[in-house]
């Protein structure tokens, strides 16, 4: 296990008193996205920058990647999405998929932009939309 995921999870234990306190899911997130490194670089290395969009109580398509032009279509298309679109396009262009990756997290009324630095073994920024 590596030591991030051990802080992680030491920090998710701490809180398990309440489990829908904001800093436990917050903590599983994280969790989850330091698991999912890989898979990210696939999609970056297939298709380019972007963005993996995990929209968890969807129906239709809980996961995806959103290249460059699909966020800039987003962003021209819903102007009621998030505000820092440009912000999470502008990371996204500069994501190295072997140190970093970019997740956008889509509930039905709000929106988590992450990007978790792998090679510092934290999270880079986190943006809550």
């Amino acid at each position: 296990m590596t030591s991030r995921r051990e802080e992680l999870l030491a920090r998710f234990m701490g809180a398990w008193g309440d489990k829908t306190s904001p800093e436990s899911i917050d903590t599983v997130v994280k969790i989850v996205l330091a698991d999912m490194g890989k898979f990210y670089k696939e999609f970056h290395d297939n298709m380019g920058p972007g963005i993996l969009v995990l929209q968890p109580q969807s129906k239709e398509a809980e996961m995806f990647y959103m290249t460059m032009e699909m966020l800039m279509d987003w962003r021209e298309w819903n102007p009621d999405g998030p505000k820092d679109v440009q912000k999470m396009m502008e990371i996204a262009q500069k994501i190295n998929p072997l140190e970093n990756a970019a997740y956008l997290i889509m509930e039905p009324t709000s929106y988590r932009f992450y990007v978790i630095d792998y090679e510092k073994q934290k999270e880079k920024s986190v943006i809550e939309l």
